[in-house]
């Protein structure tokens, strides 16, 4: 369990202090936090994790960069998740540099440290589908799945980011969140001192039919030729390709994603037992995910996250390996990484 929650920043006139805690009567090492945020802006480092003791206690900071210049940290148990911690304090750290505010009031802080409680309850669809809502994470994604490999000054380069800004920020905090999940593999080469992305795992939102199909289809008339003749279009349309932000909607917001799940269950519902959530109903059947007959909604198709082997990725790595982008060294590490990930 999440200990407290706390993060420090940069002031012109004070220096580095820290903005806020939850739980506000926690006892932290403030001086200890300090000369460790001190020390990144000093060396100007990049966005980064570290690990460390504070009075006898794992504690896991991670610093934005130089641009943004925050450090946002986590005292936890022995046994906690670290993974999770990762990935929810990065979570965190995008809200807070999308939004350009900080947490305010007593009652903002405590939502910071709930959100990083909830992050290690979370589904891996609901974390993965959080991420390809975004359209700026999915340029990200589309860029690694072109290179499989690629080094991180050639990532920034082909999505136009200039190092040091609040963009390359946001770039980070994206791939730490896409390494925790394991997602890729982050790679410093220390005698070439450079940076490499290994891209582990393709990721596909995709249709499929419900697990209750033999159930609905004995409930609602014409169910089952609708559902082949649109299985049809969709596989012949490749379909799947153009909705990958929209569905993943479903997975980022709480609501949706729980009467999803809902309709895995029961496969029907009635406007009765929505209620108040006939509002989500009819924005999944806008999606198609649902229909409606009558008073009723049953679920059409059903939306997984696929991860998948790249073998899209690894054949373009292979490309720019023949036309002499990168080294036989850094194909053999890249294979290599993948073969330990699926071991």
């Amino acid at each position: 369990m999440v200990k407290v929650v706390f993060l420090m920043g940069w002031d012109s006139r004070l220096g580095p202090r820290i903005l806020g805690q939850y739980p506000p009567d926690f006892p932290l090492d403030r001086e200890k936090l300090v000369d460790l945020f001190g020390l990144a802006l000093r060396h100007g480092e990049s966005a980064h994790f570290s690990e460390v003791e504070l009075r006898g206690e794992k504690t896991v900071i991670y610093f934005t960069g130089m641009q943004t210049r925050m450090s946002l940290g986590a005292i936890v148990d022995e046994d906690d998740n670290i993974g999770a911690v990762r990935g929810a304090l990065t979570r965190i750290v995008l809200d807070i540099i999308v939004r350009g505010e900080l947490p305010q009031l007593m009652e903002s802080w405590k939502d910071v440290y709930d959100k990083v409680v909830l992050y290690e309850t979370m589904s891996l669809e609901e974390k993965v589908g959080e991420l390809f809502s975004d359209a700026f994470f999915r340029r990200i994604f589309n860029t690694l799945l072109e290179w499989g490999l690629i080094r991180y000054d050639m990532l920034l380069s082909s999505l136009n980011i200039l190092s040091g800004t609040r963009e390359e920020d946001l770039v980070r905090a994206y791939l730490e969140i896409m390494n925790s999940l394991q997602l890729i593999q982050l790679y410093y080469d220390e005698e070439a001192v450079r940076e490499y992305i290994f891209l582990l795992r393709d990721v596909v939102i995709l249709r499929k039919k419900p697990d209750l199909f033999d159930h609905i289809k004995k409930l609602v008339p014409d169910y089952k030729g609708s559902w082949e003749e649109y299985r049809e279009a969709y596989l012949l349309d490749r379909r799947w390709m153009d909705e990958q932000g929209m569905l993943a909607q479903i997975f980022a917001n709480p609501a949706l994603y729980s009467l999803l799940k809902e309709f895995r269950e029961k496969g029907i519902l009635t406007a009765e037992e929505l209620g108040e959530r006939v509002a989500y109903a009819d924005y999944l059947e806008n999606l198609g995910v649902c229909r409606k007959n009558v008073d009723k909604y049953y679920l059409f198709t059903d939306v997984v996250i696929a991860l998948l082997f790249p073998k899209y990725s690894v054949h373009k790595a292979l490309e720019k390996y023949s036309e002499g982008v990168f080294s036989q060294d850094e194909i053999l590490r890249y294979l290599d990484a993948l073969k330990k990930s699926y071991l």
